[in-house]
């Protein structure tokens, strides 16, 4: 931390996706300590974990494999799943895919196009296979979720983080300004009216001409790897 404090590190970024909430705190006063003792003003970033979209546990611990031209069933509910048909506790996700659309699994490693929804189930053909295990990501780049950026966790983290006395909050996959509001609205329930939001763009909903997240952020993060999954590189 000295290191990189000494070459130039202005505010360091504490991950709410990892470790115990004991964790960050000791991590926040680790950095005022020692901005303190260098004579520094080192800011600290809370980055809230956002929502998790996920497929359920595999029957098979090892995983499975997913080859090109098969099909595959995303299906809202929780059971062990298998080659053919896998679980999400995700309901939106079901409701709002419509055929043609693209599905991104764990970070974009297996690409599915989305053949059919009844609203509980997707039908989905492989396009590119490989290696399936339990609870990986799924990502649906060309689809608005009606779900919020802020769920009830950063809720609960961004009342510890405004106690911690961070500096910034990170809201993930932010689609619109009202996610961005609802964040505002907790910070300043708690007392964190000097709080800056900082907007997370990783969704091709959030970079449209949108000059409200611009209005209520403090300051926008571009993330290239979520962002790079789901639009051409050129356009990150």
């Amino acid at each position: 931390m000295d290191a990189l404090r000494a070459a130039g590190v202005d505010v360091f970024r504490i991950n709410s996706s990892h470790g115990t909430r004991d964790d960050r705190r000791r991590m926040v006063d680790l950095v005022r300590r020692r901005a303190a003792e260098a004579g520094r003003i080192v800011g600290v970033l809370q980055d809230l974990a956002g929502p998790k979209i996920r497929i359920g546990q595999l029957a098979d611990p090892d995983g499975v494999q997913l080859e090109a031209g098969a099909r595959l069933r995303i299906a809202v509910g929780d059971f062990p799943g298998d080659a053919e048909r896998v679980s999400t506790t995700c309901e939106p996700l079901a409701a709002a895919v419509r055929g043609g659309e693209t599905l991104l699994i764990d970070d974009g490693q297996i690409l599915l196009r989305a053949v059919s929804s009844d609203g509980t189930e997707i039908v989905a053909e492989v396009e590119h296979g490989g290696l399936l295990t339990s609870r990986k990501g799924i990502n649906a780049p060309g689809v608005e979720l009606p779900l919020s950026a802020v769920t009830d966790v950063d809720m609960d983290e961004i009342e510890a983080g405004v106690a911690m006395g961070v500096d910034f909050i990170g809201v993930s996959f932010v689609q619109n300004a009202d996610d961005l509001r609802k964040a505002r609205a907790m910070t300043w329930a708690h007392g964190g009216d000097g709080v800056g939001l900082v907007a997370k763009i990783e969704r091709p909903q959030a970079i449209q001409p949108n000059d409200d997240i611009l209005a209520v952020s403090a300051a926008v993060m571009v993330a290239p790897g979520e962002l790079g999954l789901v639009i051409p590189l050129e356009r990150v």
